[in-house]
């Protein structure tokens, strides 16, 4: 006999998995579930875009190295709680740069320890655009041991459109663009630690507030 919804949607007797969903509607962040914080060069904003199906929007501050970021529930510089295995877990998001790759040093978002999630020793896995290196979409892998494992390029030139982003974090890491397999790691120099969904953003440039918008996050255990 079963007692749930869930037993009779899965294997009578499974463990629910951590599953967490994030639309990004009505007119304010849920602040219950996110920090939305700067890293303390310049003042940052953040808002509900006002357009249709426009999402959560970053933007970081005019200046050189301003920097804006969105986590679960952290600080700049770390989680208390990071919900997902770095051996068993998937991240998925819609995700929209709103600046070149030429204004913006640094624009990321996936999995990561921390909302500065592509610094070495930080465990993360994320998608990334980054002015000192190519114009395409880019993939980074951090260890927590200090290692970091390969950067590499995506097929695809980085835009100012939407588009949908998965990580898979398995023995290996799987990183997908619109449904698209773009990448697959090495087994070695992986993350060793959980890791929280993270976003941000650091520019490069005092003429122009560089921005992103994000409008669903969707992260769950394997």
């Amino acid at each position: 006999m079963t007692k749930s919804i869930y037993d009779q949607l899965n294997a009578n007797g499974t463990i629910a998995k951590q599953r967490f969903v994030e639309n990004f509607s009505g007119d304010a962040l849920d602040t219950d579930r996110w920090s939305a914080i700067g890293g303390g060069n310049g003042t940052p904003t953040f808002a509900m875009a006002d357009e249709i199906d426009g999402g959560f929007k970053v933007t970081a501050a005019a200046q050189d190295n301003g920097d804006a970021g969105l986590g679960s529930n952290g600080t700049w510089d770390g989680y208390n709680i990071r919900h997902f295995s770095p051996t068993g877990s998937v991240y998925i998001d819609v995700f929209k740069n709103n600046t070149a790759v030429s204004t913006a040093k640094s624009i990321c978002h996936g999995f990561g320890e921390k909302i500065r999630g592509d610094s070495g020793g930080n465990n993360s896995a994320l998608f990334r655009t980054d002015t000192r290196q190519t114009v395409k979409f880019r993939v980074r892998i951090c260890s927590g041991a200090g290692s970091q494992a390969n950067d590499a390029d995506t097929s695809m030139t980085a835009d100012l459109n939407w588009h949908s982003y998965k990580i898979e974090c398995d023995s290996t890491y799987k990183f997908s663009i619109d449904g698209v397999l773009e990448y697959t790691s090495p087994t070695t120099n992986l993350p060793t630690g959980a890791m929280a969904p993270i976003s941000g953003i650091q520019g490069s440039s005092s003429a122009t507030a560089p921005s992103y918008s994000i409008k669903y996050v969707e992260c769950y255990n394997t």
